[in-house]
């Protein structure tokens, strides 16, 4: 009788960003995860079409719980830059957590490919995080402001600038 193992796809995951964190995408492979994990390598497949949908798959998880905070905090903040402080510091976070994975040179050139997309579903979800404090502020009356400020906040995020230098920046459209 085959053994069944419970939770195959949280396990893999699991392991895939077990081995990820530790030694980086390259030494990743569908084998070591599926021996880590207890099944054949075969059974991965099951779950995941690829590598990259296994790095992936674990990433969006992360990302989920990041955005869910984000939408938690804020739906309790009335203050524009407040809600821009969230955001950042839930985006540090999870930058901080994939640090190593965004600056691996092959998961780069792996991951590169649909990027423009990924910005733009990315700029749309912290969009729907900053909306509702915008609209009650009235701001965005023909020009999308708020866009910008998320433009800004995500390139400065990413570049690990200084918050208190950018915040005095976005200060100034609150005026």
């Amino acid at each position: 009788m085959p053994k069944l193992i419970e939770n195959v796809k949280e396990k893999l995951l699991e392991q895939a960003k077990k081995q990820v964190m530790e030694a980086g995408y390259e030494a990743l492979s569908i084998r070591k995860v599926a021996k880590a994990s207890g099944i054949a390598s075969g059974t991965v497949y099951n779950y995941f079409e690829s590598k990259e949908m296994l790095v992936a798959s674990f990433m969006a998880e992360d990302w989920i719980k990041s955005i869910q905070t984000m939408k938690d905090k804020s739906s309790k903040e009335d203050n524009p830059i407040e809600v821009i402080k969230i955001i950042y510091e839930e985006l540090c976070k999870f930058i901080k957590i994939f640090d190593g994975l965004f600056n691996d040179p092959l998961s780069k050139t792996v991951f590169n490919d649909g990027g423009k997309t990924r910005h733009s579903i990315l700029i749309n979800q912290l969009s729907e995080i900053f909306a509702p404090v915008c609209k009650k502020h009235q701001i965005n009356k023909e020009i999308q402001i708020s866009e910008f400020i998320l433009e800004t906040l995500l390139t400065w995020t990413i570049q690990k600038k200084d918050f208190s230098e950018y915040i005095k920046i976005i200060t100034l459209f609150f005026e």
